[in-house]
Parts: structure tokens; C-alpha cells; sequence
């Protein structure tokens, strides 16, 4: 682990090894941002979806929080999406989930408490939903990674509830939806199969 003041040196490092590729590199950063994709996931340390995809600064616009979620009354989480999607004018989005989520893995548990019991409270409604298909899992790791997966799908459902989703296709100018996994043990990303038709015959797409 790196202690705080090693941060800084890291930084200079890299700046130098940037300004030696090329030396317009943070000119050229510092003048706007144009990225074709916007990017819903988990505040957990060991998914960095730059280092995890090899994504260069400038293609993902990123939003993090515990357990990838899209509240539709977090005005956070909204605002995000308003700016994405309407005047960074992204092409794609994508919630990215992950497995052994401790986020997920607190909502399995019934934490309640806090300000993190109140944000976990529609995973715990999808928990809760789910019972049957949870309990019938042999272990409270595949139950964490299968409502990962579940919470992927609703997540991506609500981006397209949103005001900014549904102005944007009002206008013709809807970005893709996608739902990605992260496997911890692989290091390897899954892209989720969405229900487009259902959700295209309830008007969402």
C-alpha cells in the first residue's frame, strides 16, 4: 500500500511519462471533453475502469457510487445523467456491476442503519422481490453476485425512466443502453443480456 505522500510522486511520474509521449498531451485534455461514453458504477477500490478496459482520459464520463445505483429521486445521480446525455451528448450508457459487491452483500444482510441502510433500501426491495430465486442459491456469494446482476438490470431500467433518457429519445437522440458485469476472480467483463422487448413494449425504448 502507498502511503499518502507517494500519491503525489506517482502523479509527477506519470505527468512526465504523458509530457515525454507528447508534449501537447495536457493542453490538448484541458480543452474540452467529447467522451461517447457514460459509465454508472460501484465506488469499490478494485474496479478501475480505466485501468480494467485500458480506456484513455477523454472516452468515459464516470459516475461512481456503493452498489452502481440510479435512484430516480437522487438528484446526484440525475444530474449526472442530465449532463451526459444532454450536453456531453454520450452514445452509449452503461451501468457496470461486479461480483462480490459489498454494497450488494450489506443489502443481503438487512444493514438498515444510516445513511447507507437508506441508499441500499431498493436493493433490499430487490432482495426481497427475488427471495425464492436467492434462497435457492447455494451460498451467500452467488446470492451477492446474482442480485448484482438482477440490481444491473433494474439500474439500466431506471436510466431509461429518466427525464434526461426520455428527453433525449423524445428528441431522436437516445443514447444505447448496456449492463455489464465485472468478475473480481477473472478480471473479465460480461455484457448482460437486457430485456429490450419487454422494455420496448412497455414505451421505454
Amino acid at each position: 500500500m502507498a502511503d499518502f505522500e507517494e500519491l503525489f510522486q506517482r502523479n509527477r511520474a506519470w505527468v512526465r511519462t504523458r509530457l515525454a509521449e507528447d508534449p501537447e498531451f495536457f493542453r490538448n485534455l484541458a480543452d474540452g471533453q467529447r467522451p461517447p461514453f457514460l459509465f454508472i458504477g460501484c465506488s469499490d477500490s478494485r474496479k478501475c475502469l480505466n485501468k480494467m478496459i485500458d480506456a484513455n482520459l477523454g472516452e468515459f464520463f464516470v459516475h461512481r457510487n456503493i452498489a452502481n445505483q440510479v435512484p430516480l429521486r437522487d438528484d446526484n445521480v440525475q444530474a449526472v445523467l442530465e449532463f451526459g446525455i444532454l450536453n456531453l451528448e454520450v452514445q452509449h450508457v452503461v451501468v457496470g456491476g461486479h461480483t462480490r459487491c459489498g454494497g450488494v452483500e450489506a443489502a443481503l444482510a438487512g444493514v438498515q442503519e444510516g445513511a447507507l441502510g437508506s441508499w441500499l433500501g431498493e436493493l433490499r426491495n430487490l432482495a426481497a422481490i427475488h427471495g425464492e430465486e436467492m434462497g435457492a442459491l447455494p451460498g451467500p456469494s452467488e446470492r451477492a453476485d446474482r442480485l448484482s446482476e438482477i440490481n444491473v438490470l433494474a439500474q439500466v431500467k431506471n436510466v431509461l425512466l429518466s427525464t434526461a433518457y426520455r428527453t433525449a429519445k423524445g428528441a431522436g437522440a437516445a443514447p444505447t443502453v448496456h449492463g455489464w458485469m465485472f468478475d473480481l476472480s477473472s478480471g473479465l467483463i460480461k455484457e448482460m443480456d437486457l430485456p429490450l422487448e419487454e422494455w420496448a413494449a412497455e414505451g421505454l425504448l
